[in-house]
């Protein structure tokens, strides 16, 4: 058998992936050498024209088996279909090298930044939000710029990126900066939370803040700039009328000083001083209770001196009633007194655990009350008063009650 010089397995039509347009026009059929048209390539990578294709296949065994008349490489009818198919591809390659519409290799190419992950479709990510720092496909590209929560966003392109170019943005320059969530991972601010005055990313809605009223952080923002000058205004007026108020606080509190200190001026000239010192009739011990008669007599319970002094309007004499006993008209203690509108005296006898009665002249007019816990009884009477309707009011100190007679 005569030797087949083989040719490389590398011949001009595979390398033709790589080839120039000139390259690729020289292929023809490794048979004939004729054919230039509709070549078709074997597993061994040698070319045939149909008709030598046809021949060659014509003399195979019934089963289909058959060699390359080049290599002598088997062959099956697989092989020339998988032959075909590879043919049919560069044909295709041919031509567009031919007509001019082959797409060179990019001389940078785009990276795989991951899938996009603002859907769930997988597909490739074609671009990065700057704002909400997620990837996106080009659905969702063109889905995030006319949604109004982020159509002021800043995209930018994979592709220009990979070129060199930082980012030919869809909008220049970048937007405000972009908060996170302190509570979900990497989920950006977008709403206001009108019912906790509070900014939120979308899981916070499903979950510390559902069913409240939200709107978008954006439209709040506005809202706030909008409505800031004119809060500022009220501010400045409350702050104005305050500023007025405690000025006239100011000078209220001045006048309030200086009629406080004219008043004292005024009763340190006219006061009287009585007590501890001069006449016996001024020397008080402990003195407990006070009041006036109609025609401007003072009377007061003297407690450890047993008595009581009824002072002269002039306030240069006096008088006193009682002296230390347990008969009536005598005193233990006196401690409470009142005058009704006849001018009576009522004075509480304390440790006599009565109240006795004096009209105005002095003399004993009745008395009521001794030592016990039943009603009407009285232990240690301490303080007394008259009601609008003439009833004596007493304070049962002893018995830690009020009576009334």
């Amino acid at each position: 058998m005569q030797e087949v010089q083989r040719e490389p397995r590398f011949s001009p039509v595979s390398a033709g992936f790589g080839a120039s347009r000139g390259d690729l026009a020289g292929l023809s059929c490794s048979r004939c050498r004729g054919s230039r048209v509709n070549v078709s390539v074997l597993p061994c990578f040698h070319t045939f024209c149909p008709k030598c294709l046809d021949e060659v296949s014509d003399k195979g065994d019934p089963l289909g088996h058959c060699k390359c008349p080049v290599c002598e490489d088997g062959l099956d009818s697989y092989a020339f279909s998988q032959s075909i198919i590879i043919s049919n591809i560069l044909n295709v390659v041919k031509e567009d090298y031919e007509t001019g519409t082959a797409v060179p290799v990019a001389a940078n190419p785009v990276l795989d930044y991951g899938p996009c992950s603002g859907c769930d479709e997988h597909i490739r990510a074609a671009g990065r939000c700057r704002d909400c720092n997620e990837m996106l496909c080009e659905n969702c590209v063109w889905a995030h710029q006319r949604v109004r929560l982020t159509k002021e966003h800043t995209i930018i392109h994979f592709e220009e990126e990979s070129q060199g170019q930082q980012g030919a943005a869809h909008k220049a320059p970048a937007g405000p900066p972009t908060y996170c969530c302190e509570k979900h991972d990497r989920e950006v601010l977008r709403l206001y939370c009108e019912t906790c005055s509070q900014a939120l990313c979308r899981e916070c809605t499903m979950k510390e803040h559902l069913g409240h009223s939200f709107v978008y952080l954006q439209d709040a923002v506005k809202a706030a700039r909008t409505a800031a000058p004119a809060t500022l205004a009220d501010v400045r007026a409350l702050a104005d009328a305050l500023e007025e108020g405690v000025e006239r606080s100011r000078l209220m509190s001045e006048r309030l000083r200086l009629r406080t200190q004219s008043v004292a001026a005024e009763t340190a000239r006219s006061s009287t001083k009585y007590g501890f010192d001069g006449p016996l009739w001024k020397q008080f011990d402990s003195p407990r209770g006070v009041a006036f008669i109609g025609d401007g007599h003072m009377v007061v319970t003297d407690f450890n001196n047993h008595r009581v002094l009824v002072i002269r309007p002039d306030f240069q004499s006096a008088s006193y009633l009682g002296l230390e006993g347990k008969d009536p008209g005598l005193f233990q203690r006196p401690q409470g007194l009142a005058v009704d509108l006849e001018g009576h005296i009522v004075v509480a006898d304390s440790r006599n655990h009565r109240v006795q009665v004096f009209r105005p002249d002095g003399k004993l007019l009745a008395w009521f009350g001794q030592q016990g816990k039943e009603r009407g009884q009285l232990e240690l009477p301490s303080g007394i008063c008259i009601a609008p309707d003439g009833r004596i009011v007493v304070v049962d100190f002893g018995n830690n009650r009020v009576q009334v007679f």
